[in-house]
């Protein structure tokens, strides 16, 4: 039994581990989409001084393309919170009844 349990712990704790990792990538990714969407911004105000159309269409194209961006990623962290949290939940229900099945030894 010991073993099982043993398994049991170790794949919530790889699971754990797993989505924290996959959490600090999304971080890191929404973190460039936030450069990449300042840089648009600078991009657009000078082109206000000296735009042609044709240049501040593109640039609106390109501002819309990147807050998509990071409206996907806002969309997947928040999936991910909601998975970890669900996770968190169901390694402390794991532990509640691993001494459950302790203290009725």
């Amino acid at each position: 039994m010991l073993v099982v349990q043993l398994m049991l712990a170790g794949i919530a704790i790889g699971m754990v581990l797993g989505f924290a990792m996959l959490f600090r990538s999304l971080q890191a990714r929404l973190a460039e989409q936030q450069r990449a969407f300042a840089e648009l911004k600078s991009d657009i105000a000078r082109l206000f001084g000296d735009a042609r159309d044709g240049e501040l269409i593109q640039a609106v194209r390109h501002l819309d393309a990147a807050l998509s961006q990071v409206d996907e990623d806002r969309a997947e962290r928040r999936n991910i919170d909601e998975r970890y949290r669900q996770l968190s939940e169901d390694s402390r229900r794991d532990r509640d009844w691993q001494r459950l099945f302790e203290s009725g030894r």
